[in-house]
């Protein structure tokens, strides 16, 4: 299965396809950051050991153990560089219709692409669902082509034996991503129809979500009967039905929430009494005026004037210093650049400070203009009352 999806964590509602576990980035294609979730190594032994120990033995049972193996690896390689083509080809019309794709991962379930807004028309909404499933026809037909001429010309099954089951196995991963079921890519196209009927993005994501909500109860209840019947496959039903469902939910959740806080930028929300510490203080005063009178493990270090960000200081810095030296030496020499991850600047939505703080796990940022003053510092709760406050209105 493949996805693409707008990520959102820890907002108190599930608006998110859910990935659990940690990620690992193995490189970049396209400008675009490759992640490997851990839970993707448990399908990957899983489909190399059906295919060695199971599938190629039966359907070419001249072949060794040996050969069977290294078979089934190469050809789950090949097949998972299938899924991350399908995405990447998601991912690439997006980029070329204006809108940035963060990361893609793979997982347990198949993939993920990280985009940073909603398309903006029903019609890049279409091309971009369509190109994974367009990706992996052609996929498809091109495995089949070389399983045909590779068995034609007299090759060894070790040798088109793979791109047999790669033949097939993209072809229904085309059929099943064009299943109407949102957030799948055929759910997309769904919304894509919907929305240029409807005229309206949340009417068509409600009636799309409810198709996969729909697809999603039908799978649980097969898996179910195959339980029962004897048949263990049936836990996988199980588990993509609730997957599906859990992501169908998330996904217009989240479009709730990116049209509540579309138009709010982080100027309107951010607080601008934030303590800090002038760049000239005493190692001695900080730890007197400021550590010890506070709760605060962290501050920001201004130059006075100017009030520019100049870095950041923890306890930890002031004590990596002699305590006879704490009298002489000032935080801005032992003061660490302030990173990237915990800034964003005025202008920026507060959709940004809230995927920023998902992606970071930061409960709060401090707001900077782009001369590096400081302005002020938004903090999440902050976001969750403006998001309340604006739901209530709407009512």
């Amino acid at each position: 299965m493949c996805f693409f999806v707008h990520k959102k964590k820890r907002l108190g509602i599930s608006i998110r396809i859910m990935i659990p576990f940690g990620s690992f980035r193995i490189g970049r294609v396209y400008g675009i950051s490759i992640e490997v979730n851990y839970t993707w190594f448990i399908i990957f032994g899983l489909v190399t050991a059906a295919l060695a120990f199971a599938y190629f033995p039966t359907v070419y049972p001249g072949l060794s153990v040996g050969v069977s193996l290294i078979m089934g690896i190469v050809t789950s390689i090949i097949f998972f560089g299938s899924v991350l083509l399908h995405e990447l080809m998601h991912s690439i019309v997006a980029i070329r219709n204006g809108m940035k794709v963060q990361k893609i991962t793979l997982f347990i379930f198949g993939g993920v692409s990280q985009l940073s807004d909603e398309p903006q028309t029903p019609g890049v909404e279409f091309k971009m669902a369509i190109a994974g499933p367009a990706t992996s026809l052609v996929l498809g037909v091109v495995f089949g082509f070389l399983a045909y001429g590779s068995a034609v010309i007299g090759l060894s099954p070790a040798f088109f034996g793979p791109f047999v089951w790669l033949g097939i196995i993209n072809i229904l991963l085309a059929a099943f991503n064009l299943v109407p079921c949102f957030p799948l890519d055929g759910g997309r196209v769904l919304r894509a129809a919907l929305w240029a009927g409807f005229k309206d993005i949340k009417k068509a994501t409600r009636v799309a979500s409810r198709f996969g909500q729909g697809f999603a109860y039908f799978l649980i209840i097969a898996g179910l009967v195959f339980i029962f019947s004897g048949l263990l496959d049936g836990l996988w039903l199980i588990l993509i039905g609730w997957f599906l469902n859990n992501a169908a939910q998330g996904s217009y959740q989240q479009l709730i929430l990116r049209e509540t806080l579309r138009g709010v930028d982080v100027a309107q929300v951010m607080k601008k009494d934030v303590d800090s510490m002038p760049a000239k203080t005493r190692l001695k005063d900080a730890v007197n005026n400021f550590f010890l009178k506070s709760n605060k493990g962290l501050y920001p270090v201004v130059r006075q004037k100017s009030n520019e960000v100049v870095g950041m200081v923890k306890i930890n810095d002031v004590q990596s210093v002699p305590q006879d030296e704490w009298q002489d030496k000032e935080v801005s020499e032992v003061s660490k650049p302030f990173p990237g991850e915990k800034k964003i600047q005025p202008e920026q939505g507060v959709i940004d400070a809230l995927t920023q703080m998902s992606q970071t796990k930061n409960e709060n940022l401090l707001v900077v203009s782009g001369d590096n003053h400081l302005e002020g510092k938004i903090n999440r709760l902050d976001i969750m009352r403006l998001i309340k406050i604006k739901s209530r209105l709407k009512k």
